[in-house]
């Protein structure tokens, strides 16, 4: 990521991963060996704030406030698509995420005041929406601070079928 909020993305592309749509999406060895500008949002006046590689996906959080994702084959998005905020958690979303971290289909967004959104597939073990939770979740969902023993979140980090979230009380919070 660049000083003015620009994302160069280079490498596997058969998932639609680079953002850089159908025309370059490829078979199971698509690569790109250099360096990319992903076009698209800056051409629509956005600047990356942050921005995080899940296995097969990319997620982008912008200084409009919105959530971008791409990539995963099965989100059928090869190119930059806004997710869709929940009216109730919108305002928290657009002014104080921090932090976004991904695995392999699942999304975690962490706000400033320590709040933690999933989103993603049921069966990355990721969401913490308990066992009767849906089996996708489409939008960023609140994980309940129960969750984290009522701890504010500092700091996220994501693998392939893991997250751990840091509170500020030093506590490692794991789910798998």
């Amino acid at each position: 990521m660049s000083a003015d909020g620009e994302l160069w993305l280079w490498g596997r592309n058969d998932f639609g991963q680079l953002g850089l749509g159908e025309e370059a999406m490829g078979d199971m060895y698509s690569a790109e060996s250099f360096p990319r500008l992903l076009r698209s949002l800056p051409a629509e006046g956005h600047k990356i704030l942050d921005f995080a590689c899940g296995s097969n996906h990319v997620v982008v959080f912008t200084d409009q406030g919105a959530i971008y994702e791409w990539g995963n084959r099965t989100l059928t998005w090869l190119e930059p698509h806004a997710i869709s905020l929940p009216e109730e958690h919108r305002e928290a979303l657009k002014d104080d995420v921090e932090q976004l971290a991904a695995g392999d289909k699942f999304s975690l967004a962490r706000t400033g005041c320590g709040r933690v959104f999933a989103w993603g597939a049921k069966s990355s073990g990721c969401l913490v929406q308990g066992p009767s939770g849906p089996k996708n979740v489409v939008e960023p969902t609140p994980v309940a601070s129960t969750e984290f023993g009522k701890q504010k979140v500092v700091e996220l980090a994501a693998s392939k079928n893991r997250c751990l979230a840091i509170t500020d009380e030093g506590e490692l919070v794991a789910a798998e």
